[in-house]
């Protein structure tokens, strides 16, 4: 065989990441190679193994791989497609989709579900039909049939030795990372991951253990993954840090769930930044607290005060209006029976303050602030769950539904990059992520593919108002 071109055989190396698995094979064709992966398979009449191709696709001279059964760009003589939510869906993808390229051969189809999920959520059987209505699928082009995007999907679940990778590359050493994880309830009844485990909702179904990563300073996602649904949020972290190669030093705002003493000397050990809320019953907490400091936050004065440790440093924040709520709780259940005098004044002495452990040496107002960040973060990943229909999952197998997260991940960078222009904006409280990409939908292209000339269809006024806010992001220029 002549020599095979330097293009080709990057592609080679970039499909093999997904193909971890018996071998990849090029042969030769007219104009160009086409590429199977080839396994043994034992042929017990036989008595030897038998060699078993599958094919994946064709490769141009040009390094161009074109994956088995993909779609060609639309043949239609004259077609509208979606343009305006699409494009700045993909704008918000486009330095993740140059850095997966480094680690999957899957890519394309990954960001094209990544923008899917975000623009139009749905089950996995109508992407295809979905695809085909944007006006990125000139532009991208994938298959996203049923049964190819499940085997994308299944692969990308399997080969998860990448994404830890990948999400080192997102997050910038020094950085404090919100650690959050939720439950995703399954119908599947042969799903193994999913099992009976703790949740907010007290909620009996099986369940699926959904760990979020999120970069404060950047303000976005930066790794996502799924675990069993019985396993302890302590030991996710611990998953999460090993898995993680080291970038230098990062931190952790976390939640209550994971405050420990042998758990801060490892953090401390491990040399990791953290802020975590603690139980105020912890025995590191004084009786008397000897407030040293006044803060505004939202317009309310907090009083704060701080001890150190042999764990880190101690804050207390003193929240007047947090403080009210909770003593006419205890005083109605004392007054019911339902709390003893004593109880009620050993609780009383901490109504209203909020103890957090930090080893990071901030000032006790930059420390309160982070913690903060971390509920409203806490709120936007519940909007992106149910936005984007993670909240529940039918499917069979661990590998597709690892696949499907990280496409939900994709999506979510998406939603929280929209959600900071609004903030940034100050229209936040006008529209919301779902009526930005709603009403961009509406701003389409009208595409003659014999004359290759495109116009934009008429744009709603509501669409020209949204646009304003992302004209950056979204090219309107004419061909």
């Amino acid at each position: 065989m002549k020599a095979v071109p330097d293009k080709v055989l990057d592609v080679l190396k970039r499909v093999k990441k997904d193909y971890p698995r018996g071998y990849l094979e090029l042969r030769r064709a007219r104009n160009g190679f086409y590429l199977y992966n080839s396994h043994s398979v034992w042929n017990s009449e036989k008595k030897r193994p038998d060699k078993r191709p599958l094919y994946l696709g064709r490769v141009t001279m040009e390094g161009v791989f074109l994956p088995s059964g993909a779609r060609r760009v639309n043949t239609v003589d004259r077609d509208s497609f979606e343009y305006g939510n699409c494009v700045l869906a993909y704008g918000f993808l486009s330095d993740v989709h140059e850095l997966l390229s480094d680690y999957t051969g899957f890519a394309d189809e990954l960001v094209a579900m990544g923008v899917l999920r975000a623009v139009s959520p749905g089950p996995v059987r109508l992407y295809r039909s979905k695809w085909e209505k944007l006006y990125l699928s000139r532009l991208l082009s994938v298959n996203l049939e049923k049964t190819r995007a499940g085997k994308i999907l299944y692969e990308t679940g399997k080969n998860v030795s990448w994404w830890y990778r990948f999400f080192s590359r997102l997050i910038d050493e020094g950085d404090m990372l919100i650690y959050d994880v939720s439950s995703v309830t399954s119908y599947s009844e042969g799903l193994k991951l999913a099992e009976k485990g703790h949740n907010t909702d007290h909620d009996q179904n099986n369940q699926v253990r959904v760990l979020l990563a999120f970069s404060t300073g950047k303000g976005l996602p930066v790794a996502m993954d799924v675990g069993y649904g019985s396993m302890k949020d302590i030991k996710t972290i611990r998953g999460f840090l090993d898995n993680l190669p080291r970038r230098g030093r990062v931190g952790l705002i976390l939640d209550r769930g994971f405050s420990g003493y042998r758990f801060f000397d490892d953090l401390n050990e491990e040399g990791i930044d953290f802020i975590v809320p603690l139980h105020k019953d912890f025995k590191i907490i004084p009786e008397r607290v000897e407030w040293s400091g006044y803060m505004e936050y939202h317009g309310r004065n907090l009083r704060y005060a701080q001890a150190e440790t042999r764990y880190g440093t101690l804050h207390m924040f003193e929240d007047p209006l947090l403080m009210g709520d909770q003593l006419n709780i205890l005083t109605r259940n004392m007054a019911s029976g339902g709390m003893s005098v004593e109880d009620y004044e050993k609780r009383r002495r901490m109504a209203g303050i909020i103890p957090l452990l930090t080893n990071t040496g901030l000032k006790s107002p930059q420390v309160y602030d982070l913690y903060k960040t971390r509920g409203e973060v806490e709120q936007a990943f519940d909007s992106v769950k149910n936005y984007l229909d993670t909240d529940t999952t039918y499917m069979q197998r661990p590998e597709t539904v690892r696949g499907l997260m990280f496409v939900t991940f994709l999506a979510s960078r998406i939603y929280f990059n929209i959600i900071k222009r609004l903030y940034a904006t100050k229209n936040a409280g006008e529209y919301s992520v779902e009526e930005v990409l709603f009403e961009l939908g509406k701003i389409e292209k009208l595409v003659d593919n014999k004359t290759g000339h495109e116009q934009y269809l008429r744009i709603p006024a509501k669409a020209v108002k949204i646009l304003d806010l992302f004209k950056d992001q979204i090219p309107m220029e004419q061909k």
